[in-house]
């Protein structure tokens, strides 16, 4: 006669069972922290250029006439703000001839009408992300625009480094289509939190939406930037993270 497990052996089974879920729980836990930091040290290293970029020359690298005749590249209108898209590049450009980051920019690539969309070649004419494979890094500078396009924004004006992904639409290229991700609502939530306020549409960190206009709120629980919160009941990695650069 066959003899069945016993409570002990079945015990024994769901205690390797759990140490086993436990274990690949931890391990996502410990990936999703290694992103997280990895995103906040390329931002700091990012930002780090660009206050001494401006310490150096007294001008935002891509907005400043004065500076792209001394560097021999890039362009601008001297207002300020990354606020065209030619200096949106232009910016990349000048702190990768100012030796400030790694030679990542190319001055004759890409398509100059929409450093966030069309125009974005990841490791060409912006960095890419070393933390996210499909994820770049992309200046911008709203003018009458906020985080929601609702008119509210308390940044509006500022200038902003955003960290979004390229993925391929129906088409299969990558350079037609908008920025999407590349993260999850906890990983914006935990860099919002440790950088911040924890709040996608207030403060100097948060979450972009796609495309103005829209009623999509993707990572956020509402598309009111004043009462918006991550949404954590969220399984994709939709939030493209957005980092407001300080006034200098």
């Amino acid at each position: 006669m066959k003899k069945g497990f016993t409570l002990v052996e079945l015990s024994i089974v769901l205690v390797i069972i759990g140490l086993l879920i436990g274990g690949v729980l931890v391990a996502q836990s410990m990936i999703s922290s290694s992103k997280v930091q990895g995103v906040m040290k390329e931002y700091g290293q990012y930002e780090a250029a660009i206050r001494l970029f401006h310490a150096t020359y007294k001008a935002m690298p891509g907005d400043s006439t004065r500076v792209a005749a001394m560097l021999g590249v890039g362009a601008g209108n001297n207002d300020g703000r990354l606020s065209t898209n030619a200096e949106q590049y232009s910016a990349w450009n000048q702190l990768t001839a100012a030796g400030l980051v790694l030679k990542n920019a190319d001055t004759a690539s890409g398509d100059y009408s929409n450093s966030w969309g069309s125009g974005a070649e990841m490791g060409v004419n912006i960095p890419k992300s070393k933390v996210y494979d499909d994820a770049g890094w992309a200046f911008y500078g709203l003018i009458g625009w906020n985080m929601y396009n609702a008119g509210n924004w308390e940044n509006v004006g500022r200038n902003q480094i955003r960290l979004a992904a390229r993925r391929p639409g129906s088409d299969g290229n990558t350079h037609t289509q908008n920025w999407v991700g590349p993260l999850y609502p906890q990983e914006a939530l935990s860099i919002d939190t440790k950088m911040d306020d924890s709040l996608p549409g207030t403060g100097d960190v948060g979450h972009m939406r796609n495309g103005a206009g829209t009623s999509n709120s993707e990572c956020a629980t509402t598309t009111n930037n004043l009462t918006a919160e991550y949404d954590l009941t969220m399984t994709t990695d939709d939030c493209h993270i957005v980092f407001w650069l300080p006034d200098l």
